[in-house]
C-alpha cells in the first residue's frame, strides 16, 4: 500500500478510534475507483438512517485527508458493512425499471429525494439509454432525480 492510501487508512482508524467504534479499515481498488471499507459491529449508527451520517462521516474523512496530504490529492468513497455497494444494486435495478416506465407510459417518474452518492449511481447506470433523460431537480435535501422519456 503506497504512503497517501496508508495516510487515508490511518485517518480513518484514528477517527473511529476516537468515536469509540471498533472496525476494521480496508482499502480496495474497485469499478469506481477507491472504496474505504469500514467493516464495524455498530455499523448501524455509522450509516444513519437513509445513510446520512455515513455521507457525513465520509465527508469529515474527505477534510482531514485533502488537509493531511495537502497537495497529493486522492479520490475515494467510503462505504460502512458494505451499506453503499448494497443500495447502488438496489437504486441500479429500481431505476431501470422506473426508466423502462417512463419510456413505456411515455411519463415523468419523480424519484425520492437522494444523497449526492446516490444520484451520481443513478445518472452513471442511465447515462446510456437514448429512450429517457435522468435530471436532478430541487435544492437541498429536497435535491431528487426526475426521469423523463426522450
Amino acid at each position: 500500500m503506497n504512503d497517501k492510501l496508508s495516510a487515508i487508512k490511518e485517518i480513518v482508524e484514528k477517527l473511529l478510534s476516537i468515536m469509540e467504534f471498533e472496525a476494521e479499515v480496508f482499502i480496495a481498488e474497485e469499478d469506481e475507483g477507491l472504496v474505504v471499507n469500514i467493516n464495524c459491529l455498530e455499523g448501524g449508527l455509522l450509516i444513519g438512517q437513509g445513510g446520512e451520517s455515513l455521507s457525513g462521516l465520509s465527508h469529515l474523512i474527505k477534510l482531514i485527508a485533502a488537509k493531511k496530504l495537502k497537495d497529493e490529492f486522492v479520490s475515494f468513497s467510503v462505504d460502512v458493512n458494505d451499506y453503499r455497494r448494497q443500495r447502488a444494486e438496489i437504486l441500479k435495478e429500481f431505476v431501470a425499471e422506473k426508466a423502462n416506465r417512463a419510456a413505456l407510459d411515455n411519463k415523468n417518474y419523480a424519484l425520492a429525494p437522494m444523497t449526492s452518492y446516490e444520484r451520481r449511481v443513478v445518472h452513471m447506470a442511465l447515462q446510456n439509454r437514448k429512450d429517457i433523460i435522468c435530471e436532478s431537480e430541487g435544492e437541498g435535501a429536497e435535491r431528487h432525480i426526475v426521469i423523463k422519456p426522450a
